[in-house]
């Protein structure tokens, strides 16, 4: 409706010269408005051209005049509170985010803010229900242009046997927000002694004695995607100078491939059962070779928990990981794959890996099983370097 029209309408024809012998010319003091041609429309007529009807009076002379009544508006935000649409609620007027008219603050998760009229005839700015306080969410919740900023660690933690805190390279960690998650960070629990390297692993106050098994089970689950291009043979000639070490010789292992396999959920390939180092190292050099990166999903923590099913008694066993992805779930989120592997590695097997993002979701799964996190590098001789100290040659032998 041109609202200049309407408008010159209501002040030129608001009233009506009616004849005396028109009935109407007698009903006075009646809801009324004036309709496009200027007649004046009395009651129910009168409410269907515009909620805000008027009142008739009629002079000594016979006119009748409709007066007090407005025509349908555009809404205005008014302290007044009117409904100048009719269309049964007033001041009912939002301005999206992403209209130039809008000037909340636009900054983290203020920008996706609307602006809303109040019944007070005021604008306010309408913030979501991820705006307040800074939170450990991977977000800017405090709109300053900072995602995680200011939250202050969480107290000292330690999950280990209370006598060994604070000996060897025991101690306790915090809490700490890194890249939306709560990460308990610089918690160090025993593990098993590792010869050579001049640490109390084990956190009993003896450094490098001889209480090492002479042998393990090792079950290695490889990303074989396609983003492995750059890093899949560093693996390969890690693993196999590594496990080629004349102190492995009465251990095993074996090779789980993740995403392995592209048509096939989960998408897992054995590539080999537990075995002597050298088959395990041929047959990861000959996958390589023959099948290349095939590019499935990469279910790394699923593939973890089957590896970890795999009975080695009595060797000790380990499973150790290496891919460059995420945590990825299999037919459920990657935090409820990570609880099922965290609820049943504790006395059954370590989990280690190789990784090179998501380092504190990696430790949610490897911190509980009493494993590391290390960087995945397209280095081989940095990773041989790492197992090594990790897996340091068995004190005694």
């Amino acid at each position: 409706m041109n609202k200049a029209l309407t408008s010159a309408l209501a002040a030129l024809l608001a009233s009506c010269a009616c004849a005396p012998e028109d009935p109407l010319s007698y009903s006075c003091d009646l809801p009324c408005a004036v309709d496009y041609a200027g007649q004046i429309r009395t009651g129910d007529a009168a409410e269907i051209i515009t909620c805000h009807v008027g009142r008739t009076e009629c002079d000594e002379d016979g006119n009748m005049f409709c007066v007090g009544w407005a025509p349908i508006a555009d809404e205005v935000c008014d302290p007044n509170n009117v409904d100048e649409d009719c269309d049964g609620q007033a001041n009912n007027l939002s301005i999206n985010h992403y209209s130039a008219r809008n000037d909340c603050n636009d900054v983290g998760e203020c920008r996706r803010s609307n602006k809303v009229c109040q019944p007070d005839g005021t604008w306010q700015c309408v913030y979501g229900p991820t705006v307040g306080a800074e939170i450990c969410d991977g977000l800017d919740n405090d709109c300053n242009g900072l995602v995680d900023d200011g939250i202050p660690p969480g107290g000292f933690v330690y999950n280990g046997p209370p006598e060994t805190l604070n000996v060897g390279e025991c101690r306790a960690g915090s809490m700490v927000c890194v890249d939306g998650f709560e990460y308990l960070a610089g918690q160090v629990l025993p593990t098993a002694e590792v010869c050579g390297n001049d640490d109390d692993d084990d956190c009993d106050g003896l450094t490098d004695e001889v209480d090492n098994p002479t042998a393990s089970a090792f079950s290695l689950v490889i990303d074989f995607s396609g983003s492995m291009l750059y890093t899949i043979n560093a693996v390969a000639d890690a693993l196999c100078s590594w496990s080629a070490a004349g102190r492995f010789v009465n251990s095993r292992f074996a090779v789980l491939g993740v995403a392995a396999d592209y048509i096939t959920a989960p998408y897992l390939t054995e590539i080999i059962p537990m075995t002597d180092a050298g088959s395990a190292c041929t047959a990861i050099r000959d996958f390589v070779a023959n099948n290349g990166l095939l590019g499935g999903m990469e279910f790394i923590p699923y593939a973890v928990g089957q590896a970890g099913l795999v009975n080695t008694a009595p060797l000790a066993h380990h499973v150790v990981f290496f891919t460059d992805e995420p945590p990825q779930g299999y037919l459920s989120p990657p935090a409820t794959d990570i609880a099922d592997v965290t609820g049943v590695c504790a006395g059954a097997f370590t989990v280690s890996g190789f990784v090179s993002s998501s380092f504190a979701e990696w430790h949610s799964l490897t911190d509980p099983c009493g494993g590391w996190v290390e960087s995945l590098t397209g280095d081989a001789q940095r990773m041989r370097e790492m197992l090594d100290y990790r897996f340091g040659e068995e004190c005694g032998l």
